[in-house]
């Protein structure tokens, strides 16, 4: 070969990355759309412990689970009113709600709708992991 017909490492380069995007694009994208159902269980979460702090006296580690826990999914919330499902931040906010259990002092009831909260914000969890990372 000689200098004029062989190709150009520029023109190699352009080729390679228009391959590139063009595999890109055929792949399917995992891409989460908002669902005010998906909302539903984190806001219930946050106004359940609102009011459960509300009603009742804590001390100052007490509240802060409180205050992280609401903190954290109303974060989440807000990523996922713009589209992005932070399943990192749902599984601290679980965490947070799940501190909130067992070592905050609760009554019967209170205990009861907490657990409620856990169960649904882990289903959330769970079918996001089935129907948007898995592709099902």
């Amino acid at each position: 070969m000689n200098e004029s017909t062989r190709p150009s490492w520029g023109l190699a380069l352009c080729t390679a990355l228009a391959a590139m995007m063009l595999c890109s694009q055929s792949l399917p994208a995992q891409i989460y759309r908002y669902s005010p159902e998906h909302a539903r269980p984190v806001d219930a979460t946050i106004h359940d412990l609102k009011m459960i702090a509300a009603h009742n006296t804590y001390s100052g580690h007490e509240m802060q689970r409180y205050d992280s826990a609401m903190t954290h999914l109303s974060q989440f919330a807000e990523r996922l009113h713009q589209g992005v499902f932070d399943k990192g931040k749902l599984d601290r906010s679980i965490d947070d709600v799940q501190n909130v259990l067992n070592k905050n002092p609760l009554d019967g009831r209170a205990r009861n709708i907490l657990n409620r909260d856990v169960l649904e914000l882990r289903r959330l969890r769970r079918t996001w992991d089935l129907n948007y990372r898995y592709g099902y």
